[in-house]
């Protein structure tokens, strides 16, 4: 009854700037202008991204990227619920094998439009706005990884008809923030924040110009205290809860140009990168397959 009545206040989630300037939050809503950061010299430039040598599951094509806390693995999810982890502890560029596993419990909920890798185990988001979480740091018997309906509020307030383009997650000690990309505002990203009461509004961050291309679908996550946007080639940008804007991470500079962003994680040495290209097949002709572009150490 009470997430009912939280989605008849919220007919609409452009109306969050006006709650924003009546409870006057500490998060500040930013405009599209400010929000810009101009590319920087480079001397202040990201360190260059490298693909690293992965063996992927067949058929995988993968749109969520997760970074494990320690930045020794990450996970690859498809927005069906089947994954891959990835050790990144090892140095060099040795070929690695990925370790497939499939997230029980999503079931009919719908495709994901959001993960996140906390200190607990996995937290999803649903197209829905449904929330799950999968405890523990890895599957159990079989590579199947067991998932339930996450505590506190177990959805987003999601308006009635609407669908999540992309959504973060980030779980702390004081609650949970969710950043929301709706399909009928597909300028804006709504930031969310759980309290005993349910979601309450903390502001709006407007997409870098470009973002919002017709079928991309911006890669969200959060890093600490930023909110990370992948934009279409591949450059990551950055806003902080408290202080707004910070350096963009610049697009990778690597040879390959035919390349299709998915994602992006935060690490101890930079941004990790989730991305399909074009790949030769061992029988002949091309297909997209699953590339991850690391920050060199």
């Amino acid at each position: 009854a009470a997430m009912g009545e939280l989605l008849k206040a919220l007919p609409s989630l452009g109306k969050l700037a006006d709650l924003l300037e009546e409870q006057a939050p500490a998060t500040p809503v930013v405009s599209a202008e400010p929000e810009m950061i101009p590319i920087l010299p480079g001397g202040f430039m990201q360190k260059e991204a490298k693909v690293k040598s992965v063996s992927w599951p067949a058929l995988f094509e993968p749109r969520h990227l997760l970074c494990g806390a320690d930045g020794n693995a990450v996970a690859a999810l498809t927005p069906h619920g089947f994954g891959a982890f990835v050790p990144t502890g090892q140095a060099g560029m040795e070929t690695v094998e990925a370790q497939p596993f499939a997230l029980e419990g999503l079931g009919e909920l719908g495709p994901l439009a959001g993960a996140a890798w906390a200190e607990k185990g996995l937290e999803l988001i649903t197209e829905a706005g449904d929330l799950l979480h999968c405890p523990g740091h890895q599957p159990g018997e079989f590579g199947a990884w067991r998932c339930g309906a996450s505590s506190g509020k177990a959805r987003l307030p999601v308006p009635e008809g609407v669908k999540l383009v992309a959504a973060a997650m980030r779980a702390t000690g004081a609650g949970r923030f969710a950043a929301m990309l709706l399909d009928h505002m597909p300028g804006s990203v709504a930031l969310v924040s759980e309290d005993e009461d349910g979601w309450s509004p903390m502001g709006e961050v407007h997409l870098p110009p470009g973002t919002a291309a017709a079928g991309f679908r911006p890669g969200l996550s959060f890093s600490g205290e930023e909110l990370l946007i992948m934009t279409p080639n591949g450059e990551v940008h950055r806003r902080h809860f408290q202080h707004g804007p910070a350096p963009s991470h610049l697009p990778p500079f690597v040879s390959q140009s035919r390349r299709e962003y998915r994602g992006a994680c935060g690490m101890p040495s930079g941004v990790a990168r989730l991305a399909l290209s074009p790949m030769p097949r061992p029988n002949g002709g091309m297909a997209w397959g699953p590339e991850l572009l690391m920050p060199e150490d």
